[in-house]
């Protein structure tokens, strides 16, 4: 790693500066970083302004590729214990090895001459959720929707390759700009853990953790958003990142986390024990929070105590916000939108919901969605129903034709009645004939 030039240290949340390393800024606590603005990393990437910090003093940088001048993202780990060096270096395997519109790229990966670890991703222009609930507690339900659908995408994916997250928050979901709409990208999968299908049948099977190193378990993952086996025995599965993505939900949709205590243990407690507790909570300035009653049934199963309470996979449980979306009419206008429409009855005009919390100006009136809103049916299916009604008019047309252009029909000349034959009598019937037996 080529030298810059060499401006000391600087904490990133007050940009204080200083000569050496500190252990943390005198002014808030936060850790410094090293000023790399201007070196060089590997010999091809160019490191220009520092964009976010991380754990295991990790830092993020925006930089060029200066081969392709294509501006890059580069995370940063410094020289450091065997331990943080092997998870920096699972975390550019398992990423590398996910490919999902809904995943951030990861491009290059490996070690400078000085012992610092880097990992290239795709460079995003946006904002975490994390900052976006900062700025807007309570989002609306359609955008709640559309975040965890597209949440659900990316974990399906990586669910199929084994993978589980184990670090599903607000913080690591990355709303990007330039969309139509939120586009999630999940970022982080540095507590990411490949995992094993019990059932050996790839798709077919629930991902297990088997603890196949012979290593113990550890317990990893951000408190609020563990799942109670997480606290319990540090085994995971796919299940437990669909009950971290029901505390996102939960968490967008009511303006507070389920369960909140300054004391480990009591919020240990609570995630173990206690049930969810009730959406319609105070949001501030006392007005009260109104998640339909469907969407709260989702959340409700996601956030399971067992893994065999919640939903088997983010498919099935994307495929219940889809019902729920369909039954509010808000709709993605995506393929499976299309399928689902043909496959139901014409939805009924229902009361308007309030989806958005005291002092947003998201509020849906919901629930009827304009035509034009609602994705149209495939092009070759309405083509085949048009033509089957014209075969149909010109099968009735020429039929009509017929019965108006032929000759009125010659009147039948009925003949004279003939006298009807003598009937000849009848030998009587004995009745020993007819009678039982």
């Amino acid at each position: 790693m080529s030298a810059g030039p060499g401006r000391g240290w600087f904490c990133p949340k007050c940009l204080q500066r200083f000569p050496g390393k500190l252990d943390k800024c005198p002014a808030d606590g936060w850790p410094p970083v090293e000023d790399l603005a201007g070196t060089q990393v590997a010999g091809r990437y160019g490191l220009e302004k520092l964009i976010g910090v991380g754990g295991m003093g990790s830092s993020v940088w925006r930089a060029k590729q200066t081969a392709m001048g294509r501006t890059v993202a580069i995370k940063l780990l410094p020289p450091t214990g065997t331990t943080p060096g092997q998870r920096f270096a699972r975390e550019a395997h398992i990423a590398s090895n996910l490919n999902h519109p809904h995943i951030v790229v990861v491009h290059d990966y490996g070690e400078t001459e000085d012992g610092k670890l880097f990992l290239v991703m795709e460079n995003l222009e946006g904002t975490t959720l994390q900052h976006e609930i900062k700025r807007t507690p309570i989002l609306p339900v359609d955008r709640v929707l559309r975040i965890a659908d597209q949440t659900l995408r990316a974990l399906e994916h990586a669910h199929l390759k084994y993978v589980v997250h184990r670090d599903l928050k607000p913080g690591n979901l990355f709303l990007v700009n330039g969309h139509e709409g939120d586009f999630v990208k999940v970022l982080d999968f540095g507590l990411a853990k490949y995992v094993e299908d019990a059932s050996g049948e790839g798709e077919g099977g629930v991902p297990h953790d088997m603890d196949v190193t012979g290593q113990r378990p550890v317990v990893c993952g951000t408190p609020n958003y563990m799942s109670p086996e997480q606290l319990l025995t540090g085994k995971v599965d796919a299940r437990t990142d669909l009950y971290a993505l029901g505390v996102v939900m939960y968490r967008l949709l009511t303006g507070r986390l389920p369960y909140v205590s300054d004391s480990s243990y009591e919020l240990y407690r609570q995630i173990i024990q206690n049930p969810v507790p009730a959406f319609d909570v105070l949001a501030g300035n006392s007005s009260t929070v109104q998640v339909p009653d469907a969407l709260q049934d989702v959340v409700r199963r996601s956030l399971g105590k067992r893994p065999e309470d919640r939903y088997a996979s983010a498919k099935e449980m994307r495929v219940a916000l889809r019902e729920v979306r369909y039954g509010l009419g808000v709709l993605s206008g995506d393929h499976e939108d299309v399928i689902l429409l043909d496959s139901r009855p014409s939805p009924q005009p229902a009361t308007p919901v309030s989806v958005a919390g005291p002092g947003s100006v998201a509020s849906v009136r919901s629930l009827s969605v304009p035509r034009s809103a609602v994705a149209t049916r495939p092009k070759a299916a309405t083509t085949g129903r048009w033509i089957a009604l014209a075969a149909v008019g010109v099968v009735v047309g020429g039929v009509g034709v017929f019965f108006a252009t032929r000759p009125p029909p010659t009147p039948a000349v009925t003949p004279a009645p003939s006298a009807p034959a003598p009937v000849p009598e009848r030998a009587p019937v004995a009745a020993a004939a007819v009678a039982p037996a």
